[in-house]
């Protein structure tokens, strides 16, 4: 009963303001995704493409050869099922194997990789690192002039990534399977790179990691005024800890220059319903003139742990004028702006502001 008049409360609290979207699931697991090149075929060695060079250097007859390659291809359907994320993709890295001359085994050293897979049904971006070194089991690797003659690499990396969909922004780690191979581009061998992700949105941290907020881009644009703030409320069902807000903005407001801009969170006022008591800020982040829309991450310092109730999350900007824009949709009584110096940070309590209907793009992200 109790957690029904709470729930009950926070409705009648909400009145007025922005509806509320349901608490996000985890997205789909990267489990099935594969990387497939196998399609493509190398040129005469005359043209043999920059995605793929190599330089060896000699150490005490030991042999450290760097392989930098660029790969894309499709995500395409898996023998399981379709894949939750078709589409296409572009990974770039770099192996370091190091051995003996005439090793079939060398050590893998190092290795690095950055994917972008672009898909309907969201965008999947991340790194890679190899945890610790590896031997990689009949891997020759012949470098001349720059260019990969020969190299055969099978091994697992683990990985974390950065899981973009429609319900918000989301952390991922697990281990890509990697088969790397590549035969001497004289004789217009295949290339293959294929990868094959093993991976689960099972770490509490990773659970219902969007809080509360707008995790849709809006459709429409404001350029950000200098040194004014604005909040779009939203409503917070279970107690938990912001560390981060997330704010959907680009740098289209000018084709010069730059501005600072910070995200601030603010309690409900409750004789008025507007943002009243200050709770937290974020560092400042740069947006430069011509910027890609894209989700921007503030981090909190310190986190701040928040009882359920309803919440003004914001953005400052700073004394450069209409560079950053803001994405927003139409809703009633959504925002509440004012004037607020930025050098001097944000005021307590908000103060007296305007309304308007534009619900900011903007969500918080933390921890149950």
């Amino acid at each position: 009963m109790r957690l029904w008049a709470l729930v009950m409360s926070l409705g009648v609290l909400a009145c007025g303001v922005a509806a509320p979207s349901t608490l996000a699931a985890p997205p789909p697991t990267l489990t099935g995704e594969q990387f497939d090149t196998s399609l493509f075929t190398i040129p005469p060695v005359a043209n043999y493409p920059s995605s793929y060079n190599c330089s060896t250097s000699f150490d005490d007859g030991v042999i450290t050869t760097i392989v930098r390659f660029d790969a894309s291809g499709s995500t395409p359907s898996q023998p399981g099922g379709p894949s939750s994320y078709p589409g296409t993709f572009r990974e770039t890295g770099s192996l370091t194997l190091r051995g003996m001359p005439g090793d079939l085994a060398p050590e893998l050293i190092a290795a690095s990789a950055e994917f972008t897979i672009s898909s309907s049904s969201g965008q999947v971006t991340g790194t890679k690192r190899l945890a610790a070194p590896v031997r990689v089991e009949d891997a020759r690797v012949h470098c001349e002039e720059g260019l990969v003659y020969s190299l055969n690499a099978v091994f697992d990396l683990p990985y974390n990534a950065t899981v973009t969909t429609p319900d918000g922004v989301f952390r991922d780690r697990g281990v890509a399977h990697l088969d790397f191979f590549d035969q001497s581009p004289g004789l217009g061998a295949p290339t293959d790179y294929s990868e094959t992700f093993t991976s689960e949105l099972s770490a509490p941290e990773q659970q219902h990691s969007v809080l509360f907020g707008k995790r849709v881009p809006g459709g429409s644009w404001s350029a950000m005024s200098a040194n004014t703030k604005r909040a779009s409320p939203f409503v917070f069902y279970f107690p938990g800890t912001v560390r981060r807000i997330h704010a959907y903005i680009d740098g289209n407001g000018a084709t010069s220059g730059s501005q600072l801009v910070r995200a601030v969170l603010y309690r409900r006022d409750p004789r008025t319903g507007g943002p009243g008591a200050y709770v937290a800020r974020s560092f400042e982040f740069t947006v430069p003139a011509g910027m890609s829309a894209r989700w921007v991450p503030f981090w909190l310092a310190p986190p701040a742990t928040l009882q359920p109730g309803v919440y003004w999350l914001g953005l400052q900007s700073a004394g450069q004028h209409g560079i950053a824009r803001y994405a927003w949709d139409s809703v009633a009584n959504a925002r509440r702006f004012n004037v607020d110096v930025d050098s001097d940070g944000p005021s307590d309590p908000f103060g007296t502001s305007f309304a308007d209907d534009q619900q900011m793009s903007i969500f918080a992200f933390g921890t149950y």
